[in-house]
């Protein structure tokens, strides 16, 4: 018996992948979320994962409140203290959740699974260490959590990536794959769909109109899929409404249509960017915010085409 936990919805996609390549194992299955995350996007992912589970549990918890975290905490580490596993799969290794799991249950192996582009950023939270504060400290001794963020990178015999080519939080990396290669995958012959990923850039919303609707003029641009924290509305473009985030629903779709995604520097677009069927566009107006320039940075380095506007 296997068990493997996953925080996000693209966690859900990787942990498909993964608990296809073990078809003759079972696996328990744990997913935890704040409460304000837990809509009808989120819930459409804990249904498929609980479904592949021999026994799956959420675990759902208020964002603010210490008190509610630690509830929720120990509710988990009743649940899972009898847990004996051959193999724990986990991604969010700098969360306290999964380092209080990872503490609790008996397990012979433990293997990581990419969460997303902070894999591939070296100064991101994968590359540094839990927090050695004195409360930080006390906590963890009162729940016997035993790691941390770098204890459990360390501990990790196996890493499963969605970017083979990239350096990872460990040497030992094996690929997986979103795409489900058909036939006539690398062979439509239709004009492709032009598709702006929204991304608020600015907090005034006239300002990330302004310039979406540049973009949508300026490139032919189509389709337009909404960021969760937009609060405004474009014309001139189809939306798409879709329970799926966007890798999920893009890979179905480039199945039979060509796709070009515009994109300002969601790291989404990393994750789909290897697709036959898709090509990446990112557009960079005239921005000064050093972490969105350092993202642009990671861009260029694996090879996107940025078109300056």
């Amino acid at each position: 018996m296997n068990l493997i936990i996953c925080h996000t919805p693209l966690q859900v996609l990787v942990a498909e992948k993964i608990m296809q390549k073990y078809p003759e194992q079972e696996f328990f299955g744990i997913m935890f979320t704040f409460e304000s995350y837990n809509n009808h996007k989120f819930q459409n992912y804990w249904e498929r994962f609980s479904k592949l589970c021999k026994e799956a549990f959420l675990f759902s918890y208020p964002k603010s409140g210490k008190l509610s975290l630690l509830m929720a905490l120990l509710r988990a580490k009743r649940k899972v203290k009898h847990f004996n596993v051959e193999k724990l799969f986990v991604a969010s290794i700098d969360d306290q959740f999964v380092q209080l799991i990872c503490s609790t249950v008996s397990f012979k192996q433990l293997h990581t699974f990419d969460d997303g582009t902070a894999n591939i950023v070296p100064n991101s939270i994968y590359y540094q260490d839990s927090p050695k504060t004195l409360k930080r400290k006390m906590v963890n001794c009162l729940l016997g959590n035993r790691y941390s963020t770098q204890t459990l990178r360390a501990l990790s015999s196996k890493h499963y990536t969605i970017y083979p080519n990239l350096p990872n939080i460990i040497e030992n990396v094996e690929a997986v794959s979103f795409a489900k290669l058909t036939p006539n995958q690398t062979a439509c012959q239709h004009e492709p769909i032009k598709l702006l990923l929204g991304q608020p850039l600015f907090d005034d919303a006239k300002e990330n109109i302004a310039l979406a609707e540049r973009v949508i003029q300026q490139f032919g641009i189509t389709a337009y899929l909404p960021h969760p924290r937009e609060r405004y509305r474009l014309t001139e473009v189809e939306y798409i409404n879709t329970d799926l985030i966007f890798e999920d629903y893009i890979y179905q779709a480039a199945n039979e249509q060509k796709y070009i995604i515009y994109t300002y520097f969601s790291g989404a677009v990393l994750n789909v960017m290897n697709h036959p069927n898709i090509e990446v566009v990112s557009i960079r107006p005239q921005l000064n915010n050093p972490v969105y320039l350092a993202c642009y940075n990671l861009f260029e380095q694996v090879g996107i085409n940025i078109v300056d506007i």
